[in-house]
């Protein structure tokens, strides 16, 4: 069989396992794997058949077309002189189409190393396919790569190959295992033997091993470099788990490099696969470095920042330890959404609690949001819309005392849909489509706006039900406003004798007994008792040292407690006190002139 055939045969299984898997590099490795096993055990005819059906079956239950194509595929299968071992292929496509299609993980971050050549005799050919197979691999997805990939070496690098290859094979299976331990960190020093060439190659190949020890002291926890809290702790995890498969394709190129007598193992094809890890562990180590000394929604900023990116591995490389990292921020985020509490031992969360806060100042100075910390995928009208959500929730609970749950819960079920793994948008049918994490989706700010619309609607029905809101509005504006005439006019002939005294003469208890004397003779009488009940009668002597009469000092008063204080505090209550004070000179004004008229 010639290099040609051999070609066209894995070029056409490979673009069989595209259409077929969704990891189509696995899928490769498990047909070579069936296609190339000398030891499988011989079937019988029966055999085949029998995987005949089961692949029928399947595709018949889903398209008759597809069977009839398999029928018709299969009877080329078997008049072809190139492919003899059928069950071995009809046993890999049954399996294919047995593997669940996977979400994103952490498995095959890094390509896998394959130094072997698939045949000996094959010389600078051999070399040449498998330098075109290690640089179409992909580390952040499962697709593969266009042919320009930056895997491939320069073309200035050819005498190097020429010096390196023209070495003893002995001498270069020691540089290839010292290049192999100085990428897994193991210090050494090149030999002043080697050729430059090999010293070259060995200096890039152990720059592997430069950047994993800087991100080796970052997640270490004495070198005082980690980042502290939940969030901190994401992005440890998720850093530790690509050195934990950087480990893995280390360890599997060791082997091929040990084993036998070194296969294809050379430094240029080791520096050729070092490419991917290379690019990979460099942003790695950069985000690590601008993530010193910072926590919570500042760390999430910093990393935000690398996910608008133009390359997309570095996007997708941030928009995996974003995931992370964020995940115990959304924790955060549905408990003070639903529930009107702060789990924050660390102090990430951009909204922070003060305590020592009276009860009728909770809602304007208990709770407030930190700028610095609201990460930047999150607008500030989003920020300060979850602040007034969870202050409304705090407030029913402790102003309201009001603990029912609301009928409509689908604010809820959208906030605990985000702690869900997210679908990929068109449902996943494509493996090239990209997985939407909580923070990008629309499903937060979703989420936000119900949750925002359900406590706001709770905390109105419940001050305009249980507290009479509305009716305390308008007894402000019929009492303190003076817009009830009939009750003022008779309040202000009623007390004129009265307040024609000086103001150290009065008692409010006296001008109390005249005010509910003026509410009886009035329409004021027909108020609900939860309104006459917080009208008094105050007296609000002057600083500047006059001697003033009872007309000066008196005011009335509208007292509320309980969740009323909160929307009627002190500086509210001196504002309606210098609106009564006006208004009550005119009003006296006014009750003179009438007077005057009368009697002329």
């Amino acid at each position: 069989m010639d290099i040609a055939t051999n070609n066209t045969i894995a070029t056409l299984l490979h673009k069989l396992c595209e259409g077929l898997s969704s990891e189509p590099d696995s899928a490769y490795e498990l047909a070579l794997s069936y296609l190339t096993s000398t030891s499988e055990k011989s079937r019988s005819s029966q055999d085949e058949r029998l995987l005949c059906q089961k692949i029928h079956s399947k595709l018949a239950s889903v398209s008759a077309k597809d069977a009839d194509k398999f029928n018709e595929s299969y009877v080329k299968l078997k008049n072809s002189f190139v492919l003899k071992q059928r069950v071995a292929v009809l046993s890999l496509l049954l399996a294919l189409s047995d593997t669940p299609q996977q979400t994103e993980s952490t498995h095959q971050l890094f390509p896998l190393p394959n130094l072997s050549t698939v045949n000996s005799g094959l010389g600078v050919s051999a070399s040449s396919s498998s330098k075109s197979t290690m640089g179409s691999m992909s580390w952040g997805s499962h697709a593969p790569k266009p042919q320009g990939s930056n895997q491939s070496l320069p073309s200035n690098n050819s005498n190097m190959i020429i010096a390196v290859q023209s070495n003893d094979r002995s001498t270069e299976r020691a540089c290839v295992r010292d290049a192999v331990l100085a990428a897994a960190g193991v210090k050494s020093r090149v030999p002043v033997a080697w050729p430059r060439p090999a010293q070259a190659l060995y200096a890039r190949i152990a720059h592997l091993g430069f950047l994993h020890d800087r991100l080796k002291e970052f997640i270490d926890p004495a070198s005082g470099l980690m980042p502290q809290g939940l969030m901190g702790e994401g992005l440890v995890t998720s850093i530790r788990d690509e050195l934990t498969e950087y480990y893995r394709s280390i360890a599997l190129l060791q082997s091929q490099v040990c084993e036998g007598d070194g296969g294809g193992g050379t430094l240029r094809r080791v520096c050729v696969w070092a490419q991917e890890p290379l690019h990979r562990l460099t942003w790695l180590a950069y985000i690590a470095h601008t993530a010193h000394h910072k926590k919570g929604g500042e760390l999430a900023s910093c990393v935000h920042r690398f996910v608008r990116h133009g390359d997309d591995r570095v996007c997708s490389l941030a928009r995996r330890l974003l995931t992370a990292l964020t995940y115990p921020l959304l924790l955060m985020l549905t408990r003070w959404l639903l529930h009107g509490e702060i789990d924050d031992p660390f102090n990430e969360f951009f909204i922070e609690s003060r305590s020592g806060v009276p009860i009728d100042r909770m809602w304007h100075d208990k709770y407030r949001v930190r700028e610095w910390m609201v990460p930047s995928f999150m607008s500030r009208e989003l920020a300060s819309q979850i602040l007034a959500t969870g202050k409304s929730v705090v407030f029913m609970r402790e102003a309201c005392a009001d603990e029912q749950a609301p009928a409509d819960l689908t604010h809820q079920r959208h906030l605990h849909d985000l702690l869900q793994p997210q679908a990929t948008p068109g449902g996943g049918e494509r493996p090239d489509e990209r997985v939407v994490s909580w923070w990008e989706a629309d499903g937060l700010r979703e989420g936000v706006s119900l949750a925002h619309g359900v406590a706001s609607a709770r905390l109105l029905g419940a001050l305009c039900s249980h507290h009479h809101l509305l009716d305390h509005l308008a007894a402000h504006r019929r009492y303190l406003l003076l817009a009830q005439g009939d009750f003022v006019h008779h309040l202000m002939t009623l007390l004129q004798e009265e307040l024609n005294k000086p103001a150290t003469s009065l008692y409010v208890h006296n001008l109390t007994c005249t005010l509910e004397a003026a509410v009886r003779a009035t329409n004021a009488q027909f108020e609900p008792p939860h309104v006459l009940a917080r009208l008094h009668v105050n007296l609000y002597p002057n600083c500047d040292g006059r001697e003033d009469s009872g007309w000066d000092v008196f005011a009335l008063q509208y007292r509320v407690d309980g969740p009323l204080g909160t929307l009627f505090p002190a500086t509210c209550a001196a504002r309606y006190r210098a609106l009564f004070t006006q208004l009550w000179r005119v009003k006296r004004i006014e009750h003179a002139l009438h007077h005057a008229w009368r009697e002329t």
